[in-house]
């Protein structure tokens, strides 16, 4: 410091910086086309970057090794394309990234990066290249500071002083609390400004840049002992190894008839003898109506709507909640087999269709997805087909996919709509392309 000056530092972190490698890499020769004068042919490096984004926020990819060279790259250039999981294009960008920036859904992402040399070796040595990926925070975090050590364990501490020309002024930053960071993996970092100046003028002026690594999170569990397996009750090691049982059946291993004489009145037994009835293209609807009434004699929906009602009674045990839960999944997924074979069905059973709609709605909340698939099923069954189209542009809301625009178009034209089917169908190829666009 060269003159007096008031000091109230602000430390704040803006942006989630995630570094990621290529999933894979492609080396090769470009075309006739691109070739040096003296004849040296031109090599293609193209590396594919994967990622998901668990919430809609704006993304800044930095390509770091080389994104502040442009002229003077030793590359003959770098290019980066952004695409959906349809292979959409959505944007690209080259060097300097703070130019390119775009608010993403929630969703799987790739991006193609492209560079270009006339050595091979050079690019060779790219193939594992990370990139940043910078996710701006849905709020700002602020870091304390202090200027003794110990502040740092205050929470709330701050500096506020003026200095003298030419004095050094010590300054502590504390560890971000771990609640403000709990969806950020290891290893990982964030990203921010600090400046030092009082003066608000200042402060938007003069800035300098702030990155924090994100170290191993604190393991807080139990002061017990874990329990070895010698202490497990008999009937947890029974439950675990009929879900292990049931899993195999799943991959092959076992056949339901291994399995049936002892899990024959088992609920979660029943349910995998419908899936496997369900799934075979000759089963009637009289067979899984009579399995279906199996398993709700089983279950009492009565039981399992009170236990919904006093889900957070503090006095319930745990294995009870954990039991009643399995219960209601369970008579969810039966009910919604049940309905998924009578909308298939050309027999007329739309009563029975209509008692499963009434109790699905008691045991899943109105903007569960389960329940909106089988509301789509249900207004097609009735022919509502406006109420289906309205749910299913929820639907592709949620989830874009070929499959569910070719159903809005099945009930445009259900509709009498054929102008809007034709006008979505003609989007179609540019909605959900067949391969990734070229560089």
């Amino acid at each position: 410091m060269f003159g007096h000056e008031e000091l109230s530092p602000e430390f704040r972190l803006t942006h989630h910086v995630m570094p990621k490698r290529p999933k894979s890499h492609l080396l090769r020769p470009l075309g006739e086309r691109d070739t040096l004068p003296c004849g040296n042919h031109i090599y293609e490096l193209l590396l594919t970057y994967s990622f998901h984004v668990n919430r809609s926020a704006e993304i800044r990819p930095n390509v770091c090794l080389l994104s502040d060279m442009l002229y003077e790259c030793p590359y003959g250039g770098q290019m980066w394309m952004l695409f959906d999981q349809n292979k959409q294009f959505l944007f690209a960008g080259d060097a300097y990234p703070s130019q390119y920036s775009k608010t993403l859904d929630k969703g799987e992402y790739v991006l193609k990066l492209q560079i270009c040399s006339e050595s091979k070796s050079k690019l060779e040595s790219l193939k594992d290249m990370p990139i940043l990926l910078e996710m701006k925070l849905s709020s700002s975090i602020s870091l304390d500071v202090g200027s003794v050590r110990l502040d740092t364990f205050n929470a709330g501490s701050k500096v506020s002083k003026t200095t003298s020309p030419l004095k050094t002024v010590p300054l502590y930053i504390s560890a971000a609390n771990d609640d403000k960071v709990k969806n950020i993996h290891p290893g990982d970092m964030l990203a921010g400004k600090f400046s030092l100046a009082r003066s608000d003028k200042v402060k938007k002026k003069v800035s300098y840049p702030l990155y924090y690594s994100i170290g191993p999170k604190s393991v807080r569990g139990s002061s017990n002992d874990p329990k070895k397996p010698s202490q497990l009750k008999s009937d947890e090691y029974e439950k675990a190894l009929k879900d292990w049982k049931l899993r195999c059946l799943k991959w092959g291993v076992l056949e339901l008839c291994d399995l049936e004489e002892k899990y024959a009145d088992d609920v979660t037994f029943l349910l995998a003898q419908l899936k496997e009835l369900e799934s075979k293209p000759e089963s009637k609807h009289a067979d899984i109506k009579d399995l279906v009434s199996k398993i709700l004699s089983k279950v009492d929906m009565k039981e399992i709507l009170a236990h919904s009602g006093t889900k957070t009674d503090l006095c319930s045990q745990g294995s009870q909640h954990s039991e009643m839960d399995e219960m209601k999944s369970v008579l969810v997924e039966a009910l919604l087999l049940e309905g998924a074979v009578i909308c298939k069905s050309e027999e007329d059973l739309l009563s029975r269709l209509t008692e499963i709609y009434v109790d699905l709605h008691k045991l899943l909340e109105q903007k569960d997805e389960k329940l909106r698939s089988f509301q789509i099923d249900y207004a097609k069954a009735h022919k509502h087909y406006s109420l289906a189209l309205k749910l299913l542009q929820e639907e592709v809301s949620l989830s874009p996919t070929k499959a569910n625009e070719q159903k809005v178009i099945e009930f445009c034209r259900l509709n009498g709509w054929n102008h809007c089917a034709e006008n979505k169908e003609k989007w179609l190829l540019r909605k959900y392309p067949v391969d990734y666009q070229l560089f």
